[in-house]
This record gives structure tokens, C-alpha cells and sequence, in this order.
């Protein structure tokens, strides 16, 4: 690695929007299947199991993203920022989240 190459990908920006795609899948898959062998081992390739891993970590994800924008919020990134990562307008992220920011706590 070359003397600039970590402050090459700190200078790397995140898409503007959420992305699906190989490495979003993987990186799902693998916690889906953690989560199944945690709570339920002998049910691994059980749909069922997986639905309840799956419905299990989105649950845990909207509980996250009301802190992730608090913490956005306080670093100084804007409502229209924020909503583009949301798939959403400003308004309808302001107004979605925006009352949270005062009873979030860091939950991560």
C-alpha cells in the first residue's frame, strides 16, 4: 500500500443512496445465517428460521437508523443529505425522524 493510499479511501465517498447489490447480499446472507445458527441451529435452511432472521434484523435495523440520523444530524449533515440515503424527500425525513433526535440514545 502506498503512503497516500489510506488517505485515498478516507477521501472515498459513499454513494449519495442506498445500494443493493453483491456485497449488500453477502454481507446480509452471512447475518442471516449467524442469526439462525445463534437462535435456532438445528433450523438452518428452515425458510421459516430465515424469515424470522430476516424480520428479526430489519426490526433491528429501523431501530438503528433513528440514531444513525441523530447522529448524522449532529455531525452537521443536512435533511437532504440524510433523505438521500433514506430514499425519501427532506420533508418526510424531518418529519419521520426529527422528533426522535431528542429521545434517541446510542443504542449501537
Amino acid at each position: 500500500m502506498s503512503p497516500g493510499a489510506v488517505e485515498d479511501l478516507e477521501a472515498m465517498p459513499h454513494p449519495p443512496h442506498a445500494v443493493v447489490d453483491d456485497a449488500s447480499a453477502v454481507v446480509l446472507d452471512e447475518a442471516i445465517v449467524k442469526l439462525t445458527l445463534v437462535r435456532s441451529p438445528m433450523a438452518l435452511g428452515d425458510c421459516l428460521a430465515d424469515l424470522h432472521a430476516m424480520a428479526s434484523l430489519a426490526a433491528q435495523l429501523h431501530a438503528w437508523l433513528a440514531v444513525a440520523v441523530a447522529g448524522a444530524r449532529r455531525q452537521g449533515h443536512g435533511w437532504a443529505a440524510i433523505a438521500g440515503q433514506l430514499g425519501t424527500s427532506a420533508a418526510a425525513a424531518r418529519r419521520r425522524y426529527g422528533p426522535q433526535m431528542t429521545t434517541s440514545t446510542d443504542t449501537r
